[in-house]
C-alpha cells in the first residue's frame, strides 16, 4: 500500500517569564509512505518526511529544512509478542544557534547536519495480564557522541 500524509499549521509557545523561549512555528510537511505486509505476521514501511520550518514569532526569522528517510519492520507472533525495528537518516540545514529552545524545537531534539535516529523494541505477553518490553533506542549527530538509552517495562493489566 502506498499513503501519503500533509500536514500544515502553526506550534506556538510564549512563556511569561523567559522570552527566549516564545516561539511561533508555522511548518509544512509531507511524508508517503509505502507498506509491504505479504503475511499477517511480516510487515515492512519505507518512509521518507519532509519538512519546512519558520520562526514567524521572533526577530531571528530560523528556518529549518529536514529531510527524513527511513524504514520499519516489525513482526508479530499471534498472542506471544512483537519485534520492532526503525532506522532513519535525517539531513537538517537551519539557519540560526543550535543551542536555543527555539533551535531544540525546530530541530527536534537534533543537530544540523547529518543525523542517524535507530531503535528497536521486544514485546512479549508473559500470561494472560503481564506484558513484558525492552526497548533501546539511538542517535548520531555530526560531531557528537553516540547516545544510547535503554529500558525494560513491566505491565500488568487489571
Amino acid at each position: 500500500s502506498l499513503t501519503s500524509k500533509y500536514n500544515m499549521g502553526y506550534k506556538t509557545s510564549a512563556s511569561q517569564y523567559f522570552n527566549n523561549r516564545d516561539y511561533r512555528i508555522f511548518y509544512n510537511e509531507t511524508e508517503p509512505i509505502f507498506s509491504y505486509q505479504p503475511t499477517q505476521s511480516f510487515r515492512i514501511n519505507i518512509n521518507y518526511k519532509y519538512t519546512e520550518k519558520r520562526n514567524k514569532g521572533g526577530p531571528n526569522g530560523e528556518k529549518a529544512f529536514l529531510n527524513k528517510a527511513g524504514t520499519e519492520i516489525k513482526y508479530n507472533v499471534l498472542t506471544k509478542g512483537s519485534l520492532l525495528f526503525k532506522v532513519e537518516y535525517i539531513q537538517i540545514k537551519f539557519n540560526s544557534n543550535e543551542n536555543s529552545p527555539i533551535s531544540y524545537e525546530m530541530l527536534e531534539g537534533l543537530k544540523a547536519g547529518k543525523n542517524a535516529v535507530w531503535s528497536t523494541s521486544y514485546q512479549r505477553n508473559i500470561s494472560g495480564n503481564l506484558q513484558l518490553t525492552l526497548s533501546y533506542d539511538g542517535r548520531k549527530s555530526e560531531n557528537v557522541k553516540t547516545i544510547h538509552v535503554g529500558s525494560v517495562q513491566l505491565r500488568a493489566y487489571f
